[in-house]
This record gives C-alpha cells, sequence and structure tokens, in this order.
C-alpha cells in the first residue's frame, strides 16, 4: 500500500481535472504532497469543483482540439506523471463522434506520443509516466462476473473510442517503452 509521502514533490499532470473522477484524484495527489497541474477546459469550473477539498492545484487551459495545445501544456508543466480523466461521450449528449474519436483515441496517442519524445524529468518518481482512464463501457456484456481478461466489444461510441483509445496506448507503450497503463474504472459513484 503506498504511504501519504510517496507522491511528495512529485510533479503531476491531470488532464480532465473538472470532471467527477479528476476532482479526486487532483485533491487526493495534493493531499499526498503532489504538485498538481490540473488541466481542464474551463479551469473556473474546475476550481469551483475543488472547493469543497480546500485545495489549489496550478491550474492550465486545455483543450484537446487546439493543435500544439497539448505538447505545449506537457513542455511547460514537465511532469514526473501523467492522469489522463478527459473523456467524451459518457453523457448522452455528447454525440459528435470526431469530437469522441478526437478526445477518446487521438489526444491519448500524442499524449503518449508527447511523453515519449519529452524527456523524463530530474526527479526520484520510479513509477508510471502516464495513467490513462478507461472504461468498463470497452467489455462486452456478459452475464456474471466481468475481469480484466473479459472480451472486448463495445455497444456505442464511448465504448467503442474508449477501448481504440486504450488499445492505442498499449501499442504505443510496447513499441516505445512508455511506462503506461489504462485502468478501467467499475462502479464510479458520487456527487
Amino acid at each position: 500500500m503506498p504511504s501519504d509521502d510517496d507522491y511528495c514533490g512529485t510533479r503531476v499532470l491531470v488532464l480532465g481535472s473538472s470532471g467527477f473522477i479528476g476532482r479526486w484524484v487532483v485533491a487526493e495527489l495534493i493531499r499526498r504532497g503532489a504538485e498538481v497541474h490540473a488541466a481542464a477546459r474551463d479551469p473556473e469550473t474546475a476550481r469551483h469543483g475543488l472547493r469543497p477539498w480546500r485545495v489549489e492545484p496550478l491550474f492550465h487551459r486545455f483543450e484537446a482540439r487546439v493543435r500544439g495545445g497539448l505538447e505545449s501544456l506537457v513542455e511547460e508543466t514537465s511532469p514526473d506523471l501523467v492522469f489522463n480523466l478527459a473523456g467524451y461521450g459518457v453523457d448522452p449528449r455528447e454525440r459528435d463522434p470526431h469530437e469522441a474519436r478526437r478526445v477518446n483515441v487521438e489526444l491519448v496517442l500524442r499524449l503518449a506520443e508527447t511523453l515519449r519524445k519529452s524527456p523524463r524529468p530530474d526527479s526520484d518518481w520510479p513509477g508510471q509516466r502516464l495513467v490513462h482512464v478507461g472504461s468498463t463501457a470497452e467489455y462486452a456484456a456478459v452475464q456474471g462476473d466481468l475481469s480484466e481478461s473479459g472480451p472486448c466489444a463495445p455497444q456505442g461510441l464511448y465504448g467503442e473510442t474508449k477501448l481504440a483509445g486504450t488499445l492505442g496506448l498499449v501499442a504505443a507503450a510496447r513499441a516505445s517503452g512508455l511506462a503506461g497503463l489504462t485502468a478501467r474504472l467499475f462502479t464510479v459513484y458520487g456527487a
């Protein structure tokens, strides 16, 4: 089990910091002593969402569709670790297939390539360089228990593009040696 000081002094970039999971990740990383750079389309929304935790990360405006924006953000923040919590399509109103592909697939691939090209900062951080958040929507519908080794056969735009992003990260990490992983989160709930 990691101790509370495992992240102390670690520079962490969190994409999707204004989302439900992103807020919890940002707050916990700060509690553990990380220098957190919170990236979101709307930093004010992210700041407002973090008020209950009384934490103040370093905020950055980030829009996935802006060419060169990701690369500039990584260069500016020089992170030891990146959490990619950005996603599009989980909300039923988000139905644009181009935007789903841009955020759930292309952003992941650009992030892996950008981290591969950028030097690892001078730090003692021994862990992963990229933690990408996938989705249970990547799996096929099954009866009974679901496991990591279960079949992937997503239904719908969100699951299809999240799976494509996960598979793209696996291929990029294997090809380049990038220390990265995908966490498929189950039963996310709360306020």
